[in-house]
């Protein structure tokens, strides 16, 4: 009998620990099959080095969402204070190698603790401009036509925005909500200064308002890599109608003497278990070079986690003289999961 209740108590301690603390195991799988090809003339390759890639039919995944496992976690500390972690990793579907340059959690790595007077996390993290104005339009034409173009990769040649998603060594403060509003801080001291150069400092602020169809984004951010400046901000706001949800962004960057001037618009329409999302999105910069793409992605619902898409990207760069351009051309067939 003594023994029972020695058991008993024990089970009864684990339970009351577990009921304090919890983690959860999470991820999202995106794969697909389709064709991405990018064009660019004789002239444009003359002037941006930027090489022809048609790939044929190929199998490929994060069209709608990055793929990702990840972990978090919260703990009751009483008082009304919790701690807080998450780890996630990106990866590549098509291939099982990890994303984001092959860091074991390169999406997320970050503990923090919560209370009454917001949130406060240390580690690499999401950008304000990503989880914010970024993210609003919805699709991914702002991210093809907002950040800079290179060899293998479409883009505005000449822009200078700092379309960075994460920083390392960061740490962030989140305001509690305030009648639907809040605020973020972020900082990021770059540690990879020298006796000759100083360290890539980064640091973020944002305010968000959301509230039943409204949902408005801002986000200042300030960088110098190599001791060269770039500021940028984004704004962004989205209404739902019920029948279409409607959205709008502007973005503008700057770095010395060259300025970016970017914007987007997008549309939501809920057709009962499917839904049709477009989104629309420009760039151009002082010196003439343009970017600008349209993505038109229809999504089925086979059940609340698991969905059946077809995604559609046609984008168009330019240089400052006329003629010179590439062509972005994007068809996938997918299907996601989460869990």
């Amino acid at each position: 009998m003594k023994k029972t209740l020695v058991a008993l108590a024990a089970l009864a301690a684990v339970g009351a620990a577990s009921a304090q603390s919890t983690v959860t195991l999470y991820g999202r799988l995106d794969a697909s099959v389709g064709q991405n090809t990018l064009k660019p003339n004789a002239g444009y390759t003359a002037a941006t080095g930027q090489t022809r890639q048609d790939p044929g039919l190929n199998v490929n995944g994060s069209n709608m969402s990055g793929n990702r496992w990840g972990m978090m976690g919260t703990e009751d500390l009483g008082g009304g204070m919790k701690a807080k972690f998450m780890l996630e990793s990106g990866f590549n579907i098509d291939t099982g190698t990890s994303a984001q340059g092959g860091a074991l959690f390169g999406r997320h790595s970050w503990v923090g603790v919560a209370g009454g007077f917001g949130e406060v996390r240390l580690g690499r993290q999401t950008t304000i401009a990503a989880d914010g104005p970024w993210a609003v339009t919805g699709g991914y034409a702002n991210y093809d036509a907002w950040s800079r173009s290179s060899a293998t990769g479409f883009g505005n040649s000449g822009s200078v925005a700092a379309d960075g998603v994460r920083t390392n060594n960061t740490l962030k403060y989140l305001t509690p909500t305030m009648g639907g509003f809040t605020g973020t801080f972020v900082w990021s001291p770059g540690e990879d200064g020298t006796a000759v150069t100083s360290a890539s400092r980064y640091w973020s602020l944002g305010a968000g308002f959301v509230n039943g169809p409204i949902n408005v984004q801002f986000a200042y951010e300030s960088t110098n890599p190599a001791a060269v400046t770039t500021k940028a901000w984004a704004l962004a706001g989205a209404y739902d109608l019920g029948v279409a949800r409607l959205s709008a962004s502007v973005q503008r960057a700057s770095r010395l003497t060259v300025d970016d001037k970017g914007y987007a618009l997008g549309v939501g329409v809920p057709l009962g278990p499917m839904s049709l999302d477009l989104e629309y999105a420009s760039e151009k910069t002082d010196g003439g070079t343009k970017a600008s793409a349209l993505n038109i992605r229809g999504v089925y619902n086979l059940s609340k986690r698991t969905n059946v898409y077809v995604f559609f990207t046609d984008g168009t760069a330019k240089l400052g003289t006329a003629g010179e351009k590439s062509d972005l051309n994007r068809f996938q067939v997918g299907m996601r999961h989460v869990f």
